[in-house]
């Protein structure tokens, strides 16, 4: 057991996370589709799946089963070599007995594998044996345990080196004051150190993770750059040279400007023609097979039937020879990848698994580490000598779906590291995305005024190349509150509001006619259910209709928010999330809501927008379509 971490911690996160892994069991069990197994012999399983499924080589595929006293369980099947043809081909090291032609049903494993890596990192910790040694945890550098969970260090004061170069990555612009202040604190760490910085919204903290990577490389340092998110990983990677930078991880999650960065795009690329032709072979095998399954299914002759299973044991031979042949080939060019580029980006679990459970490095950089849990963060801390965990304790928890939002606290990596190391902290002070009356809203009532507008804030205006029909597009007013006297209604464990849904939807289309692209628009609603409801209002649109977490990190010009409650406001109102959804917009936000249920509740960030809007006369009372200036329900202080 590592010295000095309390049992009872341990204890506590290990119910914890089984308790979230049986949660993600049944909704994996939920999303499951049954497959007939075509073939089962030397660890390779084939599957013909009944429905098409996204599946890659390389991704972990579990198996629906039933554990003793008849309830299910998702097990690890293996790890897909193949996925083409409508036909999975898996590695399975797993001894489930899965007989040919039974009937089963798979699901994507890497949710519930990220889940069995946090448990047998805790139970290393505690001195255990792993539940499961295929999925083991190499831990390279106990001290991050104890930075997180052990007794506290004092660490020496943060100090600054001088930066001969203050200009970002791309040469675009220069580093502001507080930006030059965290690259020279990230680069004066010595082994076992740690730097925090808080990154507001609009604060450049993607540039300035960049610039702390490049230049960590420039000095011979490797450095994995990591985030619970692909897009955190990926905004930090686009902006580095691709000489020196891979990018770990799955196509279809990932940007379409970092795919160039791609380790798969990579090794293919050095592959060449050898790998093409080896994949032409396999393609045509695997189309012979599922023919020859086919006939083999409905032969009646014994002649025949011998014939096919001769021939397709001829096959099945020659498929597992190009599939070790060609797995070789990947492994050689993935392995001199991983191991020669300097910075490496992937996601927190991918950290710890092939091809980069083994590789260490001497700078881990986490972003987003407000949203990441503890034992998430220390996946790819134990990697690294030295750490630089970037955050927002203002912005979104880490997501539980088993405890409240004070123990969501306890949980968050970099709320944690704050409280513990507060002396080790750096902010990045000044914003550059929002207009002025957006960001100047959210520094006073978010950040204590930590955060100031930069100069060019003043010029982020809304231009509409027509006049818009709704006086609330007005772009002299940059933050408006629509008054909707709508109710909101249950949808199961959600909730939704028809009269919000509609004005929402009005409000687009109006800001559509007026020239603005569907890009630039976004509609957050803190419901799924009115999510639903105003996507399928609006569904001959491109516009993007999400929750507030799907908008973590995002940004448009135009942000349209739905409060949709009335009766029960504690969700909508939780500061952590309404941070998130009023920092998105560049040029305009719209908040579409019943004024008079959020007067009636105490003091709170949605309350004081409200009023922030009163004292600007920017409050629009959709029904009689005038602003409201002197309504007694409102109040003038």
């Amino acid at each position: 057991m590592v010295p000095g971490v309390p049992l009872e911690v341990l204890q506590e996160l290990l119910r914890i996370i089984g308790n979230e892994r049986m949660t993600a069991i049944r909704e994996s069990v939920e999303r499951s589709t049954a497959a007939e197994v075509v073939e089962a012999s030397h660890g390779i399983i084939t599957l013909e799946p009944e429905e098409p499924m996204s599946f890659q080589a390389g991704d972990p595929l579990g198996a629906v089963i039933w554990e003793g006293g008849g309830s299910l369980s998702v097990r690890y099947l293996g790890t897909i070599l193949d996925a083409s043809e409508n036909l999975i081909t898996v590695h399975s090291p797993t001894r489930l007995p899965i007989p040919e032609g039974e009937v089963i049903n798979i699901c994507d494993y890497e949710m519930l594998l990220g889940y069995d890596l946090q448990k047998n990192l805790i139970r290393q910790i505690m001195g255990l044996e792993e539940e499961d040694e295929k999925h083991q945890v190499r831990i390279l550098n106990e001290r991050a345990i104890e930075l997180m969970l052990g007794p506290l260090h004092q660490l020496p004061p943060l100090k600054f080196e001088k930066l001969e170069d203050k200009m970002d990555v791309r040469r675009e612009f220069t580093l502001d004051s507080s930006q030059i202040r965290a690259v020279e604190a990230a680069l004066a760490l010595e082994e076992n150190q740690i730097l925090l910085i808080v990154g507001p919204p609009g604060s450049g903290k993607t540039k300035t993770i960049a610039k702390i990577a490049y230049e960590l490389a420039r000095r011979g340092e490797s450095v994995l750059i990591s985030s619970h998110t692909n897009r955190a990983v990926d905004n930090a990677v686009e902006q580095l040279p691709l000489d020196r930078t891979l990018r770990v991880g799955r196509p279809e999650k990932i940007l379409e400007s970092t795919k160039k960065y791609l380790l798969s795009h990579r090794a293919r690329e050095r592959a060449g023609r050898e790998l093409a032709e080896l994949e032409r072979r396999i393609k045509e095998i695997l189309g012979k097979l599922k023919r020859l399954e086919r006939e083999l299914r409905g032969e009646r002759s014994p002649a025949r039937n011998v014939e096919l299973r001769g021939s397709i044991a001829s096959l099945k031979d020659e498929l597992r020879t190009l599939h070790s042949k060609r797995a070789e080939i990947i492994r050689k060019h993935v392995s001199e990848l991983v191991w020669g580029v300097p910075i490496i980006g992937s996601t927190l679990i991918k950290s710890q698994l092939q091809p980069l459970a083994e590789r260490p490095f001497d700078t881990v950089i986490i972003d987003e580490a407000s949203q990441a849990s503890i034992t998430l963060a220390l996946l790819a801390m134990v990697k690294g000598k030295k750490w630089v965990i970037v955050g927002d304790h203002k912005q979104l928890l880490p997501i539980f779906r088993t405890v409240g939002k004070r123990m969501r606290e306890e949980l968050s990596a970099f709320v944690r590291l704050l409280k513990r190391f507060p002396e080790r902290h750096l902010w990045l002070e000044w914003h550059y995305r929002s207009n002025h009356e957006i960001i100047s809203f959210i520094s006073e009532n978010v950040y204590g005024g930590r955060i100031k507008p930069a100069e060019t804030c003043k010029h982020n205006l809304l231009r509409l190349p027509r006049p818009p029909k709704i006086p609330a597009l007005s772009p002299e007013k940059p933050v408006v509150f629509v008054h909707v006297d709508g109710i909101d209604l249950p949808s199961g464990t959600s909730r939704y509001n028809e009269n919000e849904a509609k004005v929402a939807t009005e409000i687009a289309k109006d800001l559509l006619k007026c020239g603005i692209k569907d890009e630039s628009i976004g509609i957050i609603a803190p419901y799924r259910a009115q999510r639903s409801l105003i996507a399928k209002l609006l569904k001959n649109t491109k516009i993007e209709i999400n929750t507030i977490d799907a908008f973590q990190g995002r940004e448009k010009d135009i942000i349209i928010f739905s409060v949709t409650a009335t009766s029960n406001l504690t969700f909508v109102t939780d500061p952590h999330r309404l941070s998130v959804a009023f920092s998105r917009p560049r040029l305009k936000l719209i908040v579409v809501g019943n004024g008079n249920s959020v007067l009636r509740t105490r003091d709170n960030l949605l309350k004081r927008f409200l009023i922030h809007c009163y004292k600007r006369n920017a409050i629009f009372n959709w029904e009689s379509q005038k602003w409201i200036s002197d309504h007694k329900s409102l109040p003038a202080t």
